[in-house]
């Protein structure tokens, strides 16, 4: 198989893994795992505006209050699922036609705002994401004296300790292919007088199952990764763990994930924030200040630490299902969030020279990992 022939098939397996691409019903086992679907649900359910339905047509449908504060509850809390929806309920979620017929969610059409195909486009979730955070700032300003044309956006840690501080905030734009080749980052926060703008790498969902990965590991995650010795390691460790086959190559199996905990926080750092990470250093492509997953949220902050109730009306807090910057020396990584190095069968795949191989850098909680013992390192 030629070298160009393979990397198609890679970058048609990455999108296949990233996107949610076949047209079907909607769910809230989707929504749960990117809750940005309800967000944009809930919006059109409480406006009026029409669905379209699984077969052909369209149906409006009414906006109950006990089904709508339903849905708000399980967006505002992150537990999404038909489980939770009738024990909120004490009944299974249904909806009502504005000419009174019962709806199901299997009855509405998963199209391109939910992440369904439209006219043979798929529709990113970052760029949803970047959608949801910029109306979020634009509607934060507007809501301010007419005087006041941007925000201060903070971030705090899990502790609610300030880490950093963005001031003159005014929107969101998103970040250019560098070379044709995507960059850590997915959009950029920009501010007035051409300050350095604000980095972000999202990602998708709630949970660490709900994300691709952290990184990749080969050169298209950059030199400084895929030469990194705990990398080299780990493809030795591959190796010596699977075996060679009669004629001398390697073949990944099927059915099982090895994994390695990154001890450098380095290559930690890198993997998260992108290959030219460096904590004293201005943001930029490479190296996001902030990487944060599933729905944002503004939140106007009440003890700033201005004296000017002016200026304190200008301060939201940035949160997020999941969120870490930076400027922050040791960021969360609890609930299953450590960097992984982790290796899978991925039929398009030979990284490394094995075929059938995909190594990545995962979130530890976020597959079922075998863990190769450091005693086995050569």
């Amino acid at each position: 198989m030629s070298d160009s022939l393979l990397m198609l098939l890679e970058m048609i397996e990455d999108v296949l893994e990233e996107e949610e691409i076949n047209e079907a019903s909607l769910s809230l086992a989707q929504m749960a795992k990117s809750p940005i679907r309800l967000k944009t649900f809930i919006d059109k359910y409480s406006s009026g505006k029409p669905f379209e339905l699984v077969g052909g047509g369209e149906v409006v449908l009414q906006t109950e209050p006990q089904i709508l504060a339903a849905l708000e509850q399980m967006y505002s809390s992150g537990i999404i699922s038909t489980k939770k929806a009738r024990e909120i309920l004490k009944a299974n979620m249904t909806f009502k036609s504005i000419d009174g017929k019962r709806i199901n969610f299997s009855n509405l059409q998963k199209t391109s705002e939910f992440g369904g195909k439209a006219s043979g486009f798929y529709v990113k979730k970052e760029e949803a994401a970047r959608g949801q955070i910029d109306d979020l700032i634009k509607k934060a300003i507007s809501s301010l004296p007419e005087d006041i044309d941007a925000i201060i956006l903070n971030i705090y840690n899990g502790k609610n300790e300030l880490i950093v501080s963005y001031d003159d905030i005014v929107g969101v734009v998103t970040t250019e292919k560098i070379g044709g080749t995507d960059p850590k980052s997915d959009f950029e926060i920009v501010r007035k007088d051409d300050k350095p703008r604000v980095y972000i790498s999202h990602k998708d969902g709630t949970t660490p199952k709900h994300f691709g990965q952290w990184s990749g590991v080969t050169s298209r995650a950059g030199e400084k990764i895929a030469q990194h010795p705990e990398v080299i390691q780990f493809v030795k460790d591959i190796k010596q763990t699977i075996g060679q086959q009669p004629d001398g190559s390697y073949v990944y199996p099927s059915g099982i994930s090895y994994g390695k905990v990154i001890k450098d926080p380095e290559l930690v750092k890198m993997s998260i924030y992108g290959q030219d990470y460096d904590p004293a250093a201005p943001g930029s492509p490479n190296n996001v200040d902030i990487v944060a997953q599933g729905v944002f949220e503004l939140v106007p902050v009440k003890d700033s630490l201005t004296k000017d109730d002016r200026e304190q009306q200008r301060v939201f807090a940035l949160k997020a299902n999941h969120l870490i910057a930076r400027k922050n020396p040791e960021p969360d990584f609890s609930g299953g969030y450590q960097p992984t190095l982790v290796s899978r069968f991925a039929t398009a795949r030979a990284n490394y020279g094995i075929k059938h191989l995909r190594a990545t850098i995962y979130p530890l909680g976020g597959r079922k990992i075998t863990m190769i013992d450091d005693s086995e390192e050569t």
